[in-house]
């Protein structure tokens, strides 16, 4: 029997870097029901809203994009910070009190021309509000996406079959 290749979960460990970013906004971090959505907790819409019900407001981190770079084994990666908020609930005394679109304009400055090794600087591709799902749990809320591309190069070896 061979045992598996080990494979480094590159995009995971890019997630973590920003989760590990937005916290360190101190914005919105230590307020109780409240933590980073990302794709690994699987249903992202149903951990939002989650979110939303709580403090009125949900940040989830998502890469819905890789593309073929132009050089051999160059790889673009899109990652999108979703910010949505209730506002009558996030800016009452139980949230934050700081909108979406302050957070927004952090986030945009956070990472903008930052990233962790292997991958590329990332790039701000834009920031801007989009309608939220047709969900109960997102009634009253808003959304501003920001977008930012990054990438990298594989560097690709052989496997050798262990006999």
């Amino acid at each position: 029997m061979t045992a598996p290749p080990e494979i480094f979960n590159m995009a995971g460990e890019l997630v973590a870097w920003v989760i590990t970013r937005l916290d360190s906004l101190d914005l919105y971090t230590g307020r109780e029901g409240f933590d980073i959505v990302t794709e690994d907790l699987g249903d992202v819409l149903a951990e939002l809203e989650k979110r939303l019900a709580g403090i009125g407001l949900g940040i989830a981190v998502i890469t819905p994009k890789i593309t073929k770079g132009e050089r051999p084994r160059e790889i673009f990666l899109s990652v999108v910070i979703a910010i949505t908020e209730i506002p009558t609930l996030n800016r009452a005394d139980s949230g934050t009190r700081i909108p979406a679109m302050s957070i927004a304009l952090s986030v945009c400055g956070l990472f903008d021309n930052q990233s962790p090794d292997p991958w590329f600087k990332f790039i701000l591709q834009g920031a801007e509000p989009v309608a939220v799902p047709d969900r109960a749990g997102f009634k009253g809320a808003i959304e501003w996406d920001v977008t930012f591309q990054t990438g990298t190069r594989l560097l690709v070896e052989a496997i050798e079959p262990v006999v």
